[in-house]
């Protein structure tokens, strides 16, 4: 795909389970690095039209969590919690080859979470965060879940039904390509980003048979589960903090969103037109906000309505 691929290196890394952990990173050049992290069912490379255009100015880290990407899945799904403690080791495993450049955690949806307990774990781990339509419940909701999931009563989340009724086989590239474009939560994807995702979430064997690459009922485990806590952590919060969401995102992000605009310093909350998956829609743009806020300073809290050049959207990843 986009010419600036040739930029980027894979790497692993093996847990004490054997599981190994995979991604990609530009090579270390000394200027600010972004971790970035995924949304679930998808992968770090699913994002490369909108990283692509961040790497001018930042190096990039691109971590697959667990069942995702090119990561391996193990035995069972690890919950959120601990899926932030492993991508937290394996960053810090990589920490020499960072030493003194700014670090920037950098996630979508799931991982936005995943990056905000990251940084709640070890509170020097990120110098400023950047989170994309990070799925925050409000306190009641995340109360309720708390009671919920664990007794078995997964299916409030539709998502997790949906998940596992997902098709997951094509016969060829072109078929997989033809059937996600348009359709869905892609709908209103820019094409470069839908490609994407049928270049690096899906795996392809030697017959050119097609599958997704995070497994249906891997996927279904990250909806029917929610970390311990979120708002303790982001009550802990100390670094810039910029929140950038969807005007069509999910009622509850929204919700959140307003309760954290109330909250001022340390949290920038930039509203943008499109969905929940809304830099997948106009990644070139994406980029271009994420950097101006980036290299913006302020002071307390800055609530702003962005608009870029993207149709509205309905669906969310």
């Amino acid at each position: 795909m986009d010419i600036a691929m040739n930029q980027l290196t894979p790497w692993n890394y093996t847990l004490r389970d054997g599981v190994v952990i995979r991604g990609h990173r530009t090579e270390p050049t000394g200027k600010p690095v972004i971790h970035f992290l995924h949304g679930t069912g998808l992968s770090g490379l699913t994002y490369w039209p909108m990283l692509s255009a961040l790497t001018d100015e930042f190096d990039i880290f691109i971590q697959d969590v667990q069942g995702h990407g090119d990561s391996d899945s193990g035995d069972r799904f690890w919950g959120w919690d601990n899926n932030a403690a492993v991508c937290r080791e394996v960053w810090q495993s990589f920490s020499d080859d960072y030493r003194g450049c700014t670090k920037i955690g950098m996630g979508h949806s799931f991982g936005g979470i995943l990056t905000l307990l990251m940084q709640d774990q070890d509170a020097a781990l990120f110098d400023r965060l950047v989170l994309l339509d990070p799925v925050i419940f409000p306190p009641v909701a995340m109360f309720a879940i708390g009671l919920l999931y664990p007794i078995g009563f997964t299916n409030i989340n539709p998502l997790v039904n949906s998940s596992l009724n997902r098709r997951n086989g094509w016969s060829s590239y072109g078929e997989a390509l033809n059937y996600f474009s348009g359709r869905g939560m892609f709908k209103y994807w820019d094409p470069s980003a839908v490609r994407a995702y049928v270049d690096y979430a899906l795996a392809y064997d030697n017959c050119g048979q097609v599958t997704l690459k995070c497994d249906p009922t891997r996927e279904s485990e990250v909806f029917g589960t929610a970390p311990k806590r979120i708002w303790r952590p982001i009550n802990k919060i100390d670094v810039k903090t910029t929140i950038l969401y969807g005007e069509q995102s999910y009622w509850f992000v929204k919700k959140s969103m307003k309760r954290l605009t109330s909250k001022g310093e340390p949290f920038d909350i930039v509203n943008l037109k499109g969905g929940h998956c809304f830099m997948q829609e106009a990644p070139e743009d994406t980029a271009i906000i994420i950097k101006d806020r980036i290299h913006s300073s302020f002071e307390g809290n800055i609530s702003t309505d962005m608009n870029i050049s993207q149709p509205e959207a309905t669906s969310h990843c």
